[in-house]
């Protein structure tokens, strides 16, 4: 079915013909305006040309039964059902017609996770259904938050091992913790057992390690929150923390200042101390680790710190605004990954520091926020997840880079936050209209297209 592009709406669908029902060849895209670039710093952000976005399905034909609408997402939602033919039993006969019906979906794609299975109501008129099964919603909070989350972390609860913690920070200011409980054996349960109240910050970042949280700020204050009650606050940075990452015993973590700073633990004191401080070349958005390499990704692109010779600054890669980076390792060996705000997902060759590969995985003018990765655990297969700013997530398999299958996560908002549970193949995603839900991968999935073949590096 062709669909059209550039236009508000697809076109007005053709007529089923005889007694069968009319179909919509809607799709299309529309305009939207203005956006930014990802970055919070307001000197990034810029007027763009219009985003293109998913549009609704034509009109439904004419026909003697029910119009049935356009394709369903992501190429355009149903359109609306098309008038009745003259000579219909509703008295409109003489008038043009009866009335419009509700659009219809359309013929389904192996790519899109069915939204029907994933709340368990998948009752397809076709056998087998025309999307894909195998991805499970487990629940959810519409309104964790009052405003766009930008961090999130699980944590092993202490008291109930069955009872994972997870926390979430936001742009409202609150750092909120939640108990998560199984119910009706597939679904999750959200209890909120903290709420703190950051002193008017963003939370920009999250990491757990030891006995604490530790919660990276929009003042470039980094606050610990420790199991016992005890509360640590580093100050050192002047921009927004984007990144912390624990190596050892020691503290690392990425500011908007464009520095990188290394804090330890003095046991005499009782406090975090930074026990050095490296300047990059831009801003830092995000930070990983191989051995002894530091990668940091900056607005202006990657540097590699050497942890073996005082944190030096080698060798590193021209590629502007990555948004994430995500350490792999499978049978073509050591990966890092990162992806960036228009969209290229690229994997660096950590034994050759090579890059070998480079693709774009996101339509025109679309931005990529953020990476995570998993186990499907029907099959076994490494997945690398990535969040888009339209609410969609797509997953592909690793090393091929074959797609698996997208979905929409959270309704036409950026997702900025992504967190796994790799083994158990559970995911959790948090969007900019301050919703959480939780995701599970489950056996039943239909064959993935393109399955199999060679690596993709």
């Amino acid at each position: 079915m062709a669909y059209r592009s550039g236009g508000r709406r697809g076109g007005r669908g053709r007529g089923g013909g005889d007694f069968y029902r009319g179909r919509g060849r809607g799709g299309g895209y529309q305009q939207d305006g203005y956006y930014q670039d990802g970055y919070d710093d307001p000197q990034y952000q810029h007027h763009q040309p219009p985003v293109l976005q998913p549009a609704r399905g034509g009109r439904g034909g004419q026909s003697y039964y029910n119009g049935r609408g356009g394709a369903y997402e992501p190429f355009g939602r149903g359109g609306r059902g098309g008038k009745r033919n003259a000579g219909d039993t509703d008295g409109m006969a003489d008038h043009g017609g009866g009335p419009r019906r509700r659009g219809g979906q359309g013929g389904g794609n192996p790519l899109v996770y069915c939204r029907h299975f994933m709340d368990g109501t998948c009752q397809a008129r076709s056998s087998p259904c025309g999307f894909k099964h195998g991805l499970l919603r487990l629940g959810g909070m519409p309104k964790a938050h009052s405003n766009g989350i930008d961090a999130m972390l699980i944590q092993e609860n202490p008291e109930d091992s069955t009872k994972p913690i997870l926390w979430t920070g936001s742009r409202d200011g609150k750092l909120k913790m939640w108990e998560m409980v199984e119910q009706d054996g597939s679904r999750l349960q959200f209890r909120e057992k903290q709420d703190t109240n950051m002193q008017g910050c963003n939370v920009t970042s999250l990491l757990y390690a030891g006995d604490g949280v530790f919660v990276g700020q929009s003042n470039g204050v980094i606050t610990c929150f420790r199991l016992n009650g005890q509360t640590f606050t580093l100050t050192g940075h002047t921009a927004p923390v984007y990144a912390l990452l624990m190596l050892d015993d020691v503290l690392i973590s990425g500011s908007w200042d464009a520095t990188v700073r290394f804090w330890k633990f003095d046991a005499a004191s009782q406090q975090f101390g930074c026990v050095q401080s490296v300047p990059v070349c831009s801003g830092v958005k995000a930070i990983a680790n191989h051995t002894t390499q530091l990668w940091v990704a900056t607005i202006e692109k990657i540097q590699v710190l050497d942890l073996s010779n005082n944190g030096t600054i080698g060798a590193g890669f021209d590629v502007p605004k990555v948004m994430d980076l995500l350490l792999y390792s499978g049978p073509s060996g050591s990966f890092m990954l990162a992806v960036t705000l228009s969209g290229h997902i690229k994997a660096f060759n950590l034994q050759t520091g090579a890059e070998e590969y480079d693709q774009q995985h996101s339509g025109p003018q679309q931005k990529i926020m953020k990476l995570a990765g998993l186990k499907d655990p029907s099959d076994g297969q490494d997945l690398l997840l990535f969040a888009k700013d339209n609410g969609w997530i797509t997953a592909l398999e690793l090393p091929t880079m074959n797609e698996r299958g997208s979905f929409r996560a959270h309704n036409e908002v950026e997702v900025r936050s992504m967190v796994s549970i790799p083994a158990l193949g559970l995911l959790f995603t948090a969007g900019m209209d301050g919703s959480v839900a939780a995701w599970k991968f489950v056996p039943g999935g239909t064959p993935p297209c393109k399955a199999g073949g060679a690596p993709a590096w």
